[in-house]
Order: structure tokens, then C-alpha cells, then sequence
């Protein structure tokens, strides 16, 4: 069974550095940094990440890895978002704005969140809206350990945590194959967000009249006859203290 554990702001750093490695060609992040030339959004995108992770983990977010950080993930629990204006300073997003001008920071923060929201106020009922749900920010497997089903046995590991308090989950899966993993693990498709139609292609680069960005809506909602059938994972025992899982 894969070893999994939850951790927070001590583990900020650690996963940065891995999303940047794994998501230099990501059709979402090349798209908001996608007017800029690539070797400075290459050298823009891990402190770009950083900046996410942090702002989500200063908000209740939890960092969850695999096997010693074969694969990762940054999921928000329910009722909360990343994008509270005192979070976005103290993890260090508004300077990034700075550095990386308005254009970016507004797909950022306002038009890639205002497509996602769309959606979720056409599939979510008033009251899970209302309740709250898990949201999976970002996910990655690092190269060289994927179809070992790590991906498979985090997001079974948050969908145990959605089944105990009845929470839907909602990800965006960036690429078909992804929407079938999710699939085949009991999610159903919600809706297709399109960003940036028009100016840039499906790879996220500017291209005059292209067809956008597109990511695949999933969301899982604990049926009321499920149950935990796994075992809950320890905590990581390289924190400074221990902390329960705030998803």
C-alpha cells in the first residue's frame, strides 16, 4: 500500500519545487504566463507556484505527497479559497504580480477562477455550495513514477476523507486521460472550461484566432452506502509537530 501523509507550510518549498519541474509545459500556467518569452515565464513559473501553494496553504489548504513525493497534490478544504486579499499578500502573489504585470495576474486571479466558478454554480446544488466541497487545486506524479497507480491512491485518499463527512470533491482534469482516471475512480465529468478562446492554443502559447485552453470539470460525491475502506494515513513524521489532516 502507498504511504501517504498531509502536511502544511513546512512542506511549501518541497512541493514548489516539485510542480515546477513537472508543469513547465502546462497548457493552464504557460496560458496565464503566456505573454511573456519563455525563458522568463521558465524562470517565472516555480516562484509563480510557490506563490499558490503558499496562498492556499495560509488558508486551511493541506500539501499531500505519495511514496516519499512520488506524487503530490494541494487540495482546499471545504468552505475555503485561496484568494483573500490578506492570504495573497503574506504568500507572496502580489509581488509576483508585480514582477510579472496585470495582464497575468488577472488571468490568474480573476478570469481562469470566474470560468471555474461558472461551472461550479451550474453543477453544485445551493446546498453543497453552501456546505462547501474539497477543491484539488493542482496535482502532479513526478516522470519516472507514473502508471504505478500513485495518482490513484491520493485521490482514494481524499475521496475517504470526502465519504466521512459527505463533501463533494471538484478537480479540473487537464487532458482527457486525466477525466478517465477520475473516471474510473468514481467521478463523473461536470462541464468543460475554456480560457483563453481566441488568443492563445490548446497548449496555452499565443495563437491568433486560437481555440483556448481546456480543462474537464470532475466532481465526486460520496454516495450515502459508502464507506472508509482504507486506512487512515500517519501524518508525516519529519513535521516539526503534529498536525491533522485540514482537508
Amino acid at each position: 500500500m502507498a504511504k501517504i501523509a498531509s502536511g502544511g507550510e513546512e512542506r511549501i518549498d518541497k512541493v514548489a519545487e516539485i510542480l515546477a519541474a513537472s508543469f513547465h509545459g502546462d497548457p493552464l500556467y504557460t496560458y496565464i504566463l503566456h505573454d511573456i518569452n519563455s525563458p522568463k515565464r521558465k524562470a517565472y513559473l516555480p516562484k509563480l507556484l510557490r506563490g499558490v501553494v503558499a496562498a492556499c496553504v495560509l488558508n486551511g489548504g493541506s500539501i499531500i505527497e505519495v511514496d516519499d513525493w512520488s506524487a503530490c497534490a494541494v487540495f482546499m478544504p471545504p468552505g475555503k479559497k485561496p484568494d483573500n486579499v490578506h492570504t495573497l499578500v503574506r504568500a507572496g502573489i502580489t509581488s509576483t504580480i508585480w514582477d510579472l504585470g496585470m495582464a497575468s495576474a488577472k488571468r490568474l486571479i480573476i478570469e481562469y477562477p470566474a470560468a471555474v466558478d461558472q461551472v461550479i454554480a451550474r453543477v453544485l446544488t445551493k446546498e453543497e455550495i453552501r456546505t462547501g466541497y474539497r477543491y484539488g487545486v493542482i496535482m502532479c506524479t513526478v516522470a519516472g513514477n507514473r502508471q504505478k497507480g500513485l495518482a490513484s491512491s491520493l485521490v482514494s485518499y481524499v475521496q475517504d476523507l470526502a465519504r466521512a463527512d459527505r463533501r463533494p470533491i471538484w478537480i479540473e482534469a487537464p487532458s482527457l486521460k486525466k477525466a478517465q482516471l477520475y473516471l474510473h475512480l468514481g467521478f463523473e465529468h461536470a462541464g468543460i472550461i475554456v480560457a483563453g478562446k481566441g488568443v492563445v492554443g490548446i497548449d496555452g502559447l499565443t495563437k491568433a484566432r486560437g481555440e483556448g485552453i481546456t480543462a474537464w470539470s470532475m466532481i465526486y460525491r460520496p454516495r450515502h452506502d459508502e464507506g472508509s475502506t482504507r486506512e487512515r494515513p500517519r501524518h508525516d513524521e519529519g513535521s516539526t509537530r503534529e498536525r491533522p489532516s485540514r482537508l
